[in-house]
């Protein structure tokens, strides 16, 4: 027991004899060693750019009705994991990095019944979970969760839209177009098909000469005008146009009438709207159309304007000829009618036209000729004296008293409702009286004052 209790002894005497020295060279082993480790090892923070982000229990949203509006941009979402540990660590991570660095967002954690009751788009955010070797040091995750923009599924059905480019070559002209399937049923999210703006197709016609037919892809665009097509699920995606081009030309439009209108009234103007029309079809037909005749319109005995409609298209069954582009299907005959009545004139006797006189004569009336005028309302109330020219031919008459009508001649549109008359007397013509002779005296003193004048221009 002594002898152990010796051997103990000294083996202690051993360790704690120089102990500082002994620790002091723990120290500089551990700093040695820890040099070398960095030298060879050293740690380091590196990040990881654009890792692949796995979705779980993705199939929630479609199995309950409900859209992820913005997936594209959580699948396209840029992740950086920023991890502090060795060069060995690191390069081991490198080796294979998709293997051990794995991000993923759960959809099983969002609570659907708040997706169905929201009234409106809903925002969720949800964290972006880490799995990574447990050795590789700290790491940190940027963005640590993602926004989810959620809204419930619904279908609408949409009418398609066409949207004609260009202008046929000259002389040609579009009719009207026809398209086929017209409608398309649009699902999406509420809030998208709440937004938009147009569904259609569109055709360039720009130079045609015939018909163009082609299937062209539906369009779906938002109150921006940003195309959201591929963000929506089609019923169709496809819709066949054919545009028709066919020679054009420009015809006047006709109306027949028939009948009178009612004693004292008389029609004034007659206005078809549109005058003419854009039609196209056979270039021969259209050659030898010189205008259309829309049927008829019966004016018997209207006292008032009256309007009359005519379907085009009815009329131009059967004519080879077809409405152009933008051309009304309807026209509208309006026919005005006005009232005529009659207008009392006093006329000048001395304003009369007198022609055929070689006679003196003098007229046997007043100083007036009564002249009655009828004529539209409009018209005869401002019609002026100066503008009724009347007149009377004494023509071969002899002397006496005569009885003539006065010839009237009124303004253009307004007739005469009375014949005047007016008395001429017509007197013999009074003989020419014989020129007095000079007698002597006169003759005398018309020599002496011819000498006189004689002697003034001699003195001068």
């Amino acid at each position: 027991m002594e002898k152990q209790k010796g051997m103990i002894f000294n083996l202690a005497a051993i360790l704690l004899k120089d102990l500082h020295w002994k620790f002091l060279a723990m120290v500089l082993a551990f700093l040695l060693w820890f040099v070398g480790t960095n030298i060879n090892n050293p740690i380091s923070a590196q990040a990881y750019n654009n890792l692949p982000l796995t979705i779980l229990n993705r199939d929630i949203f479609a199995n309950n009705g409900i859209v992820l509006i913005n997936e594209q941009q959580i699948l396209n979402a840029n992740i950086s994991v920023n991890i502090t540990a060795s060069r060995n660590d690191h390069e081991l991570i490198n080796a294979a990095r998709n293997d051990n660095i794995q991000l993923s967002i759960d959809f099983g954690d969002i609570d659907i019944n708040q997706i169905r009751t929201s009234e409106d788009v809903l925002t969720l955010s949800l964290p972006i979970n880490l799995q990574i070797h447990q050795s590789y040091g700290t790491r940190t995750i940027t963005p640590n969760a993602l926004d989810l923009v959620l809204d419930l599924y619904a279908e609408r059905m949409f009418t398609i839209g066409v949207d004609i480019t260009g202008m046929p070559e000259e002389g040609y002209e579009q009719r009207e177009y026809v398209h086929s399937p017209r409608v398309v049923r649009l699902g999406g999210a509420r809030s998208l098909l709440n937004d938009i703006s147009s569904v259609g197709i569109s055709i360039d016609i720009n130079n045609a000469t015939e018909t163009m037919e082609e299937t062209r892809p539906i369009s779906v665009r938002n109150q921006l005008g940003n195309d959201i097509t591929n963000q929506l699920a089609l019923s169709v995606s496809y819709s066949t146009i054919s545009v028709p081009v066919s020679p054009h030309g420009d015809i006047f439009l006709h109306v027949n009438q028939i009948g009178t209108p009612s004693y004292d009234f008389v029609v004034t103007e007659i206005v078809i709207n549109p005058p003419g029309i854009s039609l196209v079809g056979d270039a021969e037909i259209l050659e030898t159309t010189d205008f259309i005749m829309l049927g008829n319109i019966d004016l018997t005995s209207i006292t008032t304007s009256i309007e009359q409609t005519f379907n085009i298209r009815e009329v131009l069954e059967g004519t080879g000829l077809n409405l152009g582009h933008n051309s009304p299907e309807e026209a509208v005959v309006t026919v005005f009618v006005e009232e005529l009545i009659p207008r009392n004139f006093d006329f000048p006797i001395n304003n009369l036209t007198v022609i055929g006189a070689t006679l003196p004569y003098t007229f046997d009336a007043g100083n007036t000729v009564p002249i009655t005028l009828r004529g539209r309302t409009s018209v005869i109330n401002n019609i002026t004296m100066a503008q009724i020219n009347a007149g009377i031919d004494l023509t071969g008459l002899a002397e006496g008293t005569h009885y003539l009508q006065v010839s009237v001649i009124p303004p253009t549109g307004i007739t005469l409702t009375n014949q005047p008359t007016i008395q001429v007397i017509i007197a013999p013509e009074e003989p020419e009286e014989p020129e007095d002779e000079p007698t002597e005296d006169e003759d005398e003193e018309l020599d002496e004052d011819e000498e006189d004048v004689s002697e003034d221009e001699g003195e001068e």
